[in-house]
Formats: C-alpha cells, sequence, structure tokens
C-alpha cells in the first residue's frame, strides 16, 4: 500500500519545507497549496514561537 500526500511540511527546528506532489514528485515551494494564505515564513514563525511559548499563551 502506498499513500500520496498533495502536500508534505517538515520542520527541523530551524528552517520549514513545503514540497507540494506535481506530476507524481514532490517539489519545494515557498507557499502552501493546501493553505495559499499562509506563506513560508508565517508558518515558520508560529512553529518557532510554539517552542517558546505554551499552547493556550500561543493561541
Amino acid at each position: 500500500m502506498t499513500f500520496e500526500f498533495n502536500e508534505i511540511l517538515r520542520f527541523d527546528r530551524e528552517k520549514l519545507f513545503i514540497y507540494c506532489l506535481e506530476n507524481g514528485n514532490y517539489q519545494e515551494q515557498e507557499q502552501s497549496n493546501v493553505l495559499p494564505i499562509l506563506s513560508k515564513s508565517v508558518i515558520l514563525n508560529f512553529l518557532t514561537r510554539r517552542r517558546e511559548k505554551s499552547e493556550n499563551t500561543l493561541l
């Protein structure tokens, strides 16, 4: 059984990678196709702040 996801986000505590499935291959992109209103920098900022603050404080 194989799974294909339209988009994969990978965060390594410093960098965010957004991979979108195009023609059977994943291509790195600067913006999410699933959540196009959220740029890579906005998502990275949220994830970075999440490490520094509690979940309730962040929301």
